[in-house]
């Protein structure tokens, strides 16, 4: 099997995790400066928690409870996020 572009091949399909460690470098030094300011990401991800806020209640209203209890998880991280930045 060839290797990924970090170097190692992914696990039975998984992508390779290089581009999420350098993400998660990157929330470590936004995490330390104090104040940040939202930028358009932040508003993708405003446009995002509203969109699953209406799947969930979609598929509640359909009956479809473990799906709507999967995209609640989802909604519950967004608002965090967003709660962090707003703060």
């Amino acid at each position: 099997m060839d290797g990924g572009p970090c170097g190692s091949s992914p696990l039975l399909g998984e992508a390779p995790r290089c581009d999420a460690a350098q993400s998660q470098e990157q929330g470590v030094k936004a995490v330390s400066n104090e104040i940040r300011e939202p930028d358009l990401g932040d508003l993708v991800v405003v446009l995002l928690a509203s969109t699953l806020a209406g799947l969930r209640d979609r598929l509640a209203a359909d009956g479809f409870d473990p799906a709507a209890e999967l995209v609640a998880d989802l909604v519950e991280v967004t608002d965090d996020y967003l709660t962090s930045v707003s703060a």
